[in-house]
């Protein structure tokens, strides 16, 4: 018993049970079925735009600092945006073992596991082992992180860097390394140029350096190289984003720069709020951990001198950033259920702040304790996977989409037919940009709805145009159709009459 006992202390027999435990836990609520599918289900559109993106790097249509999409309508599909490096990275991956988006899931989905990984391991710097798996166990079951972890968008990929970045941070306040600090700086920029948000966490670390070295005076400040690049990475990044808003206004694109979007008004705010509550809430974390988090601060109230100091101040910076930024696009929160995470470093900390209370206690409330988080992840797990099966299901509401499904294999249509994936088209109706154009991989203008926006494009000389319904044919649309290609999945590829 007492070998056991030993071996189970052991550094790396931890280590060894939280990889197991994280690879078991991923497994289980079904990562691994999303790799292969291509993009669907709840933001399709953003999952497309950004797709989209790696797809022309592959194709060698533009350059790094110009990304293009395949919505044509500003004439080039070149749009400003965060910085590409996913995008690109998925590109060389395509380029290398050829166009499957599998891959695309596969890079972003190991960046966000090297984050967790690194997670870890910056808990184990505050905590015991145990206690640290713990915290970062129940810290990535959040149905949000987990569906955008094998998936398009960013954001997984920007928290993966953030989190490898603040164990990083503390590594390097701790010893002198000109390497790891130059891996810090590069890692903790990619994060804030991926996603601006985790400047959160820049900021966070840049107020702690100040804090901590305050009373050596300012030259000390100065020539403190961990300041140094933290404010070098801020300054680069503002840089990165002011070209973006350039090159967006450039070329009259705006796919991807967010924008303040908040009420105007504390009636409103509060209306805003109760819909982010009935609605997004439940997919950041379940309520389970809520209370767990509500317990635990309580808790740290009433034994505030235990509390671990350096863990406090990150938090509650990190807390503060984080409602900052929520008030900030609070309307947009109501839709963009990825915005949350970004934020959810704050959510780690928090958790190691209580664990590290706990791991104080004597043995036998350390037990109870950790029965009761066995008990907690078990529901957690369960609710996170019923959530990432829900959100792959055609029936459900995240699934508002099916419709495009019918685009997953007309690219072959439109080459059986001559056309080149160059070729500039209409599509009707999407009204998203990128989404019916990317999935067919085929230049061109998406057009919507409203009729009054077609007829400038239709008399513009396109020769082709896909519509995605019958009811399109005895529309106003029906005077500039040509010759009927194919009919094919749901959908009718047209020639269209040649304008004066």
């Amino acid at each position: 018993m007492q070998q056991l006992l030993f071996v189970l202390k052991k550094p790396q027999t931890v280590a060894a049970i939280f990889f197991v435990l994280l690879i078991a836990m991923l497994g289980n609520i079904g990562l691994q079925k999303a790799i292969p599918l291509r993009p669907q289900s709840i933001h399709q559109w953003a999952q497309c735009d950004r797709a989209s993106v790696a797809l022309n790097y592959a194709l060698k249509r533009t350059t790094f600092f110009k990304p293009m999409v395949h919505e044509c309508s500003n004439g080039s599909g070149i749009s400003g945006m965060e910085l590409p490096v996913v995008n690109y990275g998925a590109s060389v991956l395509y380029q290398l073992f050829g166009y499957h988006e599998a891959y695309y899931r596969i890079w972003v989905m190991l960046i966000a596991i090297a984050g967790i990984v690194a997670a870890y391991y910056l808990a184990c710097l505050f905590l015991n082992q145990w206690w640290a798996l713990a915290a970062v166990l129940l810290f990535i079951q959040s149905p949000v992180l987990l569906y955008y972890m094998p998936n398009f968008l960013p954001d997984a990929a920007s928290l993966g860097l953030s989190l490898i970045a603040w164990w990083l941070f503390f590594k390097i306040i701790g010893q002198k390394s000109n390497t790891l600090l130059l891996w810090f700086f590069l890692i903790v920029s990619l994060a804030g140029l991926i996603k601006v948000t985790a400047l959160i966490n820049t900021i966070t670390m840049l107020l702690f350096v100040v804090i901590q070295n305050h009373k050596r005076g300012w030259r000390s400040l100065l020539t403190n190289n961990v300041l140094c690049a933290l404010v070098v990475s801020i300054i680069i990044t503002g840089a990165w984003y002011i070209y973006a808003r350039w090159l967006s206004v450039q070329y009259h694109s705006y796919y991807f720069l967010m924008a303040p979007h908040y009420p105007t008004n504390l009636a409103d705010a509060y209306k805003t709020w109760l819909r982010i509550k009935t609605g997004m809430l439940n997919e950041y974390y379940t309520a389970v951990l809520g209370y767990i988090l509500l317990a635990g601060t309580i808790a740290l109230a009433f034994n505030f001198k235990k509390v671990q100091r350096q863990l406090l101040f990150v938090t509650v910076t990190l807390y503060a950033g984080s409602f900052l930024f929520f008030m900030l696009m609070l309307n947009q929160f109501v839709y963009h259920d990825y915005y949350f995470i970004a934020l959810m470093p704050a959510v780690l900390f928090h958790l190691m702040l209580i664990a590290n209370l706990v791991q104080k206690l004597n043995f036998k409330m350390q037990l109870g304790i950790a029965l009761i988080i066995v008990v907690a992840a078990n529901y957690g797990m369960n609710i996170c996977k019923k959530n990432f099966a829900s959100r792959y299901n055609e029936q459900s509401w995240y699934y508002n989409n099916a419709k495009s499904k019918a685009y997953f294999n007309f690219e072959t249509v439109l080459r059986e037919n001559g056309i080149a994936s160059d070729e500039k088209i209409l599509s009707f109706t999407d009204e998203t940009p990128n989404t019916s154009l990317y999935l067919m991989n085929q230049r061109g203008i998406s057009l919507g709805a409203d009729t009054n926006l077609w007829h400038p494009y239709l008399k513009a000389g396109y020769k082709y145009a896909v519509l995605n319904d019958s009811l399109l044919l005895h529309s106003g649309l029906q005077a500039f159709l040509d010759k009927r290609l194919t009919y094919k999945f749901g959908l009718y590829l047209y020639t269209l009459k040649p304008q004066q």
